[in-house]
């Protein structure tokens, strides 16, 4: 008998060496661009939010000011129309003195008690629009406090009526509106603050 030695030269395949390495590059390749998309879901996310809460923290304190202004309107014509003026400056926004929130479509001013981390914000099923009244739609991940406080130096304490008739100097008031919205995001509290003054 001989002693044969059987070669095939036609036998191919992958040692597991070659595997390995192969799906080493694969990986790479595929979890490269999938952790690139990942971080830029998650900045786009944080974009979003900021820019959200931005426009929360304008339009509430555009609210309070707007308020504000109505009523410094309507006293100017109580004083042509009748030489005297019964709206408060604050009339409507009083409770912002101690902290509040607002609802930019119906002016609907609910107190905020909460400095720390505001009141919660709600988003209207009807109109899409953010508001503060709870029975109008979900709540958001936003929370809102706005807060008034006084800086004029006409006098130390905020005062909801200027009955000083007459004495136009007197009735000057000046107020600095603050407006801050907050949101949670992976673990972290995220504030925007919008700050005016009235004069």
């Amino acid at each position: 008998m001989m002693n044969r030695k059987i070669t095939n030269k036609y036998i191919s395949g992958f040692t597991l060496i070659e595997t390995f390495v192969a799906i080493t590059i694969l990986m790479i390749a595929i979890l490269g661009p999938m952790s690139i998309i990942a971080k830029f879901y998650a900045d786009s996310t944080y974009a979003k939010n900021q820019i959200a809460a931005a426009f929360l923290a304008q339009d509430g304190m555009e609210t309070v000011l707007n308020l504000i202004r109505n009523n410094t309107e309507l006293r100017r014509r109580e004083e042509v129309d009748t030489c005297t003026s019964h709206t408060p400056w604050l009339d409507g926004v009083v409770n912002c003195t101690t902290g509040c929130n607002v609802d930019s479509v119906t002016n609907f001013v609910s107190t905020c008690a909460d400095p720390i981390n505001g009141c919660k914000i709600y988003k209207d099923r009807a109109t899409d629009f953010y508001t503060n009244i709870s029975s109008r739609g979900p709540e958001t991940i936003f929370t809102r406090y706005i807060k008034i406080e006084n800086i004029s130096p006409l006098s130390s304490a905020l005062s909801n009526d200027d009955i000083v008739a007459g004495d136009y100097s007197s009735q000057r008031r000046s107020a600095q509106v603050t407006s801050w919205v907050r949101w949670q995001e992976k673990g972290q509290l995220k504030p925007a603050v919008v700050v005016s003054s009235l004069v």
